[in-house]
């Protein structure tokens, strides 16, 4: 490794005084750099970074203790430590020097011990004030940044806390007294983990959320959280970073959107009720014999009303999806034996479909059954819809690894433009399947997305042109 040697500026007009120097500070511990005077030594610590300044005091143009004063008014050297030489012995000039800013002072003529060990000294100390600034640029940083940041210690203590993560709380910065962060919460704020947050905390990193019902004059307040153990090299955790920010806006946006949708399905149901109940009434024949041309618009009818049917279908299931929180009550899902019936069911249902099945034996996900099926027939579907081909061929896998099991939906379509692969897991974005638009919202990928997140899992897409996608669902293992 490389160590960075310390970079000490001479500034004097004295040649003699500059050569003697440089032989006291040996180049093989310091990086040393030389100035004739006042005015050169300000261009110089203009341009470049230095660890300590050695300053003579009787220089022409500026001398050392004006170039002092202005060392120490710029923000770039105020903190540099800066040693004047010089041969004065009057306690007057001392005291302008330390008034002007100056850290220490070397007599002249040298004593080469006394030079090093007043260097060697004030580089600790240059060392220190430069991890003090750091330090104040961190925390200022950290206090100014628009996401809360809280750091908590192994028994979940307050050790830290920024402005921005005190205002949502509402609480003094703890500068003296631990405060616990679960006691902080308690009769506050709700959470969507309740009963295992403090596992959560302590386990890995994870994300909840942290919810403020709206009381009186005080507003509702959600707030999402990530935390991150940080372990010491004994592999036990020393801290937890939470860094939180405010999503009540977001969510706002979501229940409205949520509401309106929830509201169209609605609207579309009724009228639809009624059209379905006209169309049985006349093909039952009850209001006169039906020609062939009244049955064919008749089964026309009814394929679109089965149609409009199954949009309502989607917009409610997905509103239900915004909704999904994982339960106690969720149970357990054998993959082995769910695929085992979809071995026999989905041949029947997609028969544009050559199924191909590998299942690993003995993998669980601790899922709503109901949920899970959902999406996998939602995956299905969408593999069979958007390929070209008469017969497409569709490999369903099953797969356990580190604790996750894999679940990979792969078709053998014309694949996905690359653009297009994170747009398609957002609500409402639809692509057309090859030969023109495809029937669907456009809901698919985005409830199968949600339903990952839900239960601690992800959704990934690859899709390459002419050889298909693959929609893999990560979940973990139970």
């Amino acid at each position: 490794m490389i160590v960075k040697k310390p970079r000490i500026l001479m500034v004097d007009d004295d040649p003699v005084n500059l050569k003697l120097l440089e032989k006291i500070l040996d180049p093989r511990e310091f990086d040393v750099a030389r100035a004739v005077d006042g005015q050169q030594a300000m261009d110089k610590t203009s341009l470049e970074n230095f660890d300590l300044i050695l300053l003579d005091v009787m220089m022409p143009r500026l001398d050392g203790f004006e170039v002092t004063r202005r060392l120490r008014k710029d923000p770039r050297t105020r903190l540099t430590p800066i040693v004047l030489l010089t041969a004065l012995r009057e306690t007057r000039d001392r005291v302008t020097g330390i008034e002007a800013g100056c850290d220490d002072f070397i007599s002249k003529p040298f004593d080469v011990n006394e030079v090093l060990a007043r260097v060697r000294a004030l580089l600790k100390i240059s060392y220190y004030r430069s991890l003090l600034n750091e330090k104040e640029k961190f925390e200022y940083v950290v206090d100014h940044i628009s996401e809360g940041i809280v750091v908590l210690a192994r028994d979940l203590s307050i050790s830290s806390i920024n402005a921005r993560a005190t205002a949502y709380f509402g609480l003094a910065k703890p500068e003296n007294a631990k405060l616990d962060f679960l006691d902080l919460l308690q009769g506050t704020f709700q959470t969507d983990h309740p009963g295992a947050l403090k596992e959560l905390l302590l386990s890995k990193p994870g994300s909840f959320h942290l919810i403020r019902p709206g009381s009186g004059s005080q507003e509702p307040l959600i707030l999402a959280v990530r935390s991150n153990p940080v372990r010491n090299l004994e592999q036990e955790i020393d801290h937890i970073a939470l860094v939180i920010t405010d999503v009540t806006e977001e969510h706002d946006a979501a229940f409205r959107k949520q509401a309106f949708i929830r509201l169209i399905a609605q609207k579309i149901e009724s009228p639809l009720a009624v059209l379905d109940g006209y169309l049985a009434v006349l093909e039952k024949g009850q209001w006169g014999p039906l020609s062939d041309k009244v049955k064919l618009g008749l089964a026309a009818c009814r394929v679109k009303s089965s149609e409009l049917q199954a949009i309502t279908t989607k917009l409610a299931r997905f509103t239900g999806s915004l909704g999904w929180q994982r339960s106690p009550s969720d149970g357990i899902l054998d993959l082995t034996a769910y695929f085992r019936l979809k071995k026999d069911t989905w041949p029947l249902e997609f028969q544009k479909a050559d199924f191909q099945f590998s299942v690993q034996p003995r993998t669980r996900v601790r899922v709503f059954r109901d949920y899970f099926d959902l999406v996998l027939t939602h995956l299905v579907e969408n593999a069979v819809k958007f390929n070209p081909r008469e017969i497409g061929r569709i490999s369903v896998s099953v797969r356990k690894k580190n604790g996750k099991v894999e679940v990979a939906v792969r078709d053998d379509g014309r694949g996905m433009p690359k653009e297009f692969q994170k747009k398609v897991l957002e609500p409402f974005f639809q692509i057309d399947g090859g030969n023109g638009p495809v029937t669907g919202l456009g809901l698919g990928l985005a409830i199968a997305a949600r339903m990952a997140r839900q239960y601690g899992g992800e959704l990934k897409l690859s899709s390459q042109k002419d050889k298909g996608t693959a929609v893999r669902l990560v979940l973990p293992a139970a």
